[in-house]
């Protein structure tokens, strides 16, 4: 069995525009080269743009996945980084002695997609990292938390609170 000073599953869950994003495996959201670049030249945002009503499906066909969440980028490597959750991140997992992929995950999302989608597949993921952390951990009693960035919205926090047996409390 192993021991943490935090004996719960923590998810971090990015605000708005927080999820990288690429298409047929090209980025075309985010911070990397690859994205800023097809933000500026390349018709990202016109990509991006969702051609009909989403009709909730986990996949609508656009070829558009959540690749992760936004990283600080390094506007002069070195001495000057912006936004983005890596910083975030690191502070979270450091400070709560949490361990990555055990009982610390980043959950990315289309942000373009009703958050309902989102909301499932968060639900659906959450039972398998809290399953295994139980079982890892040996902790039985093991709840979800999730933890998002304070000054963005809730939304997805709203839809995602169904979840059964009062497993997630909200940071």
């Amino acid at each position: 069995m192993m021991t943490h000073r935090f004996p719960d599953v923590v998810v971090l869950l990015p605000g708005l525009i927080g999820s990288g994003l690429a298409k047929d495996g090209k980025p075309i959201w985010g911070t990397s080269p690859g994205a800023l670049w097809s933000v500026v030249a390349g018709g990202a945002l016109k990509q991006l743009m969702l051609t009909g009503a989403d009709n909730g499906d986990d996949d609508i066909g656009d070829g558009i996945v959540a690749t992760g969440l936004i990283s600080n980028p390094e506007l002069i490597p070195g001495l000057w980084k912006q936004g983005g959750y890596t910083r975030l991140s690191q502070s979270i997992v450091e400070s709560l002695d949490l361990a990555r992929n055990e009982n610390f995950f980043e959950f990315p999302y289309d942000w373009r997609r009703d958050n309902r989608v989102s909301a499932r597949k968060l639900a659906r993921l959450a039972e398998t990292w809290l399953a295994r952390w139980r079982e890892k951990s040996g902790n039985k009693e093991a709840k979800l938390d999730t933890r998002k960035n304070p000054p963005i919205s809730g939304a997805l926090m709203g839809s995602v609170q169904c979840l059964p047996d009062d497993r997630l409390r909200a940071a």
